[in-house]
């Protein structure tokens, strides 16, 4: 089986391009490994990932960089011929579904919201 799952906070700006109805976004994640090293710092590694379809919409229009999110995916072998005859093998993680596990939303422009609505005038 290939299953692979992430949790992780977007280590950049989404990278989004739409053609002939294929949405496609490109990011990163950066993954906390869960042991620190020898001098006890956290290690963090950084997954190049693509996501397609309705996932690339969904993160394109509410995940911004820093969002912790979890990502479901598989992993692919993707392999070419450069200009110059080289051949070259890329491993790929490939997005299947997504889902934001918080947002970097201000919990202070929440808290405003919250505090605009008017109890009283709620029709039940």
């Amino acid at each position: 089986m290939n299953d692979l799952k992430l949790i992780g906070h977007l280590a950049n700006d989404n990278t989004f391009s739409s053609s002939n109805g294929l949405s496609v976004l490109r990011n990163t994640i950066a993954v906390e490994r869960d042991y620190l090293s020898a001098d006890g710092k956290k290690l963090t590694d950084f997954i190049d990932f693509v996501v397609f379809k309705a996932p690339a919409d969904y993160l394109n229009n509410y995940a911004h960089k820093g969002d912790l999110i979890l990502l479901n995916a598989r992993v692919q072998m993707n392999s070419y011929t450069k200009q110059d005859g080289t051949k070259v093998k890329k491993l790929e993680v490939v997005g299947v579904d997504t889902k934001i596990l918080n947002s970097s939303v201000k919990k202070q422009e929440v808290e405003v919201l919250d505090d605009e609505i008017n109890i009283d005038n709620l029709p039940f």
